[in-house]
């Protein structure tokens, strides 16, 4: 069981793969093209902060974008790394460099929460004032507010809401609250709360989670009652969704499935039988979900569900069947994720024949180059730092080797947030 434990640490979304990357830049040297001027770039990494100048090459591959929408994506996306990796002000920095426009506004609007997670409202506020209209503002602090709802401050949110004249702005915090209630176990308070609201749409939003919940909690015909009193019927059939994942989880699979009968949208129900197949998974339980991942129609649906199988099948330290599931996955970059995941457990193992197998075939370039950096990572903590050394050159020479910025970019947000993680 401790085995499993440690796979699924390492397998699951994780916060660091490259736990080592730092160390293995400083003694990298030989490896590296120095008449290269992209290979330049990363070699000044060396002598400085590492984390930070690769958030700057990742910034400036991404300001060589031409299209402005595509540029501001990019740099978004940027600044999604850099919160996560506890870059607010790097992260501020890249939101003001997005042209004005939509982006901008999301990207300031992530480092505001974002600091509202990390406890630090003044420096929301601050951030908020570079907004250019009221309307951005607004919307901004209601976000602020629903972060607040997730963070536990309950009776801050509400106040905030209180003092809103707009009904549709304080139903978007009571669902947050609603939501972060329900999910504590706070069921009769969530209830209280949705019965507040005035939007339909954002109560039957609320009404969804609180039927899962109460589903979760054991309260099955609780949740069914919640469940046939959302008027919407897309939100009606997620809730239905919701109660049969519960079942699942609790190995009622035939129970579940006839749950997913109750759908009034039929279109869910390649969603519906992921959900229990990916909990039969999570049971151990390989034949079930396999046997029920082969009823979904759905491609994409098919895709993720097989997906999670092998995960799951990793992490329950049976690698060869993980290999066979993910020859079935018919989406690339699902299919490139569990190929990722496939040579760092093979490296972790120490078969690096297998792990190289598995990274040479994902699709993606940018995956298969932080792949490779991951394995080095990997052969640094078994004490390989020669074979650590190449590898990471082979990674770092596919990175500088991507042609389109904007992947460029985004690789190097994402090694230099693994680093920060660490």
């Amino acid at each position: 069981m401790q085995h499993a434990s440690n796979i699924a640490r390492f397998l699951r979304p994780a916060h660091g793969l490259l736990a080592l990357i730092a160390t293995l830049l400083i003694t990298f040297n030989a490896q590296a093209d120095s008449s290269s001027a992209a290979a330049q770039n990363t070699t000044d990494c060396i002598a400085a902060p590492v984390v930070d100048c690769l958030f700057e090459l990742a910034v400036s591959n991404g300001g060589q974008i031409v299209d402005e929408g595509a540029r501001g994506r990019v740099l978004r996306q940027i600044v999604d790394a850099q919160i996560s990796a506890g870059g607010l002000t790097g992260a501020l920095q890249t939101a003001r460099d997005i042209a004005p426009g939509t982006f901008r506004i999301w990207a300031l609007r992530a480092v505001a929460v974002a600091h509202v997670h990390a406890g630090d409202f003044q420096g929301a506020r601050a951030v908020v004032a570079e907004m250019e209209s009221e309307s951005e503002r607004e919307w901004t602090r209601v976000e602020m507010a629903s972060a607040q709802a997730q963070n536990g401050e309950i009776a801050a949110a509400r106040h905030f809401a209180d003092s809103l004249e707009d009904v549709s702005l304080r139903d978007v915090i009571a669902g947050a609250i609603a939501k972060a209630q329900s999910e504590n176990g706070r069921l009769a308070a969530a209830r209280i709360t949705i019965d507040g609201m005035r939007d339909s749409s954002d109560r039957s939003r609320a009404l969804r989670e609180l039927a899962g919940a109460q589903a979760r909690a054991g309260d099955l015909s609780g949740a069914f009652a919640i469940a046939r009193a959302i008027q919407e019927r897309g939100l009606r059939g997620a809730a239905y969704i919701s109660i049969a994942g519960a079942q699942a989880r609790t190995g009622d699979y035939a129970a579940a499935l006839q749950t997913l009968e109750l759908l009034p949208v039929p279109g869910l129900m390649g969603t519906g039988r992921s959900v229990i197949a990916r909990a039969a998974a999570r049971n151990g339980q390989f034949a079930t979900a396999l046997e029920i991942a082969a009823t979904i129609e759905s491609g994409n649906a098919l895709s993720f569900t097989y997906a999670v199988i092998a995960r799951e099948q990793m992490i329950n330290a049976n690698a060869a069947a993980a290999e066979i599931t993910v020859d079935l996955i018919s989406h690339p970059l699902r299919q490139s994720a569990i190929f990722a995941d496939l040579a760092r457990l093979y490296t972790a193992r120490g078969n690096m024949d297998r792990a190289i197998h598995n990274a040479k075939r994902i699709g993606s370039p940018g995956l298969r180059s932080w792949t490779f950096a991951a394995i080095a990572m990997q052969q640094q903590s078994r004490g390989d730092t020669t074979g650590a050394r190449s590898t990471l050159a082979e990674a770092l020479a596919q990175a500088e080797a991507i042609r389109r910025p904007e992947i460029r970019a985004l690789t190097f947000a994402r090694i230099a947030t693994e680093m920060a993680l660490r």
